[in-house]
């Protein structure tokens, strides 16, 4: 009996634990921005600065005009993070709202939640979502794309075995 409660716990955490959100990475980042999406097919983003030329990331800012609210709550920030013009990063700041959360519980599902962070966050397959007060009167999202890391790692790897035939 006890290593049938043990087992329906265990196949239980599985299931809880196991599944990806399907909602967000079908939705694959905000509005009309996609994750692993090329920068230069939005016209309304702006280049703000090179974060480190070096590696090629590269921080965008939305204009002025766009992208002014998520239904009636303000967005007072949008900048996207690139990596050799593919946006990996979507980072918003908009004014704190009880509203936006509930929208992106019935959006994507229960968040979880990471007590050593302070931040709520929803993970799909490719994309992860965090949600988290910064201010008084500010909350962040952060849509980061989880392919990023394997095309750095391969861009890399191709880079040492580059250097590997100058010798």
């Amino acid at each position: 009996m006890k290593t049938l409660i043990t087992w329906l716990l265990v196949m239980n955490f599985f299931v809880v634990f196991g599944q990806a959100n399907e909602e967000l990475d079908k939705r694959n980042g905000f509005k009309d921005i996609k994750l692993l999406s090329k920068i230069d097919q939005y016209d309304n983003l702006e280049i703000d600065k090179q974060l480190d030329p070096e590696h090629f990331i590269g921080q965008y800012k939305r204009t002025r005009s766009s992208y002014p609210s998520i239904g009636e709550i303000e967005v007072k920030d949008l900048t996207l993070l690139t990596y050799k013009g593919i946006v990996y990063q979507i980072n918003i700041v908009t004014a704190k709202n009880p509203q936006l959360y509930k929208g992106l519980v019935k959006a994507f599902g229960k968040a979880q939640h990471s007590v050593r962070y302070q931040k709520y966050f929803w993970e799909g397959k490719n994309v992860k979502l965090t949600f988290e007060s910064i201010a008084s009167n500010k909350l962040q999202l952060i849509y980061y794309a989880k392919g990023i890391k394997k095309i750095m790692k391969s861009d890399k790897i191709k880079k040492i075995e580059q250097l590997a035939t100058e010798f």
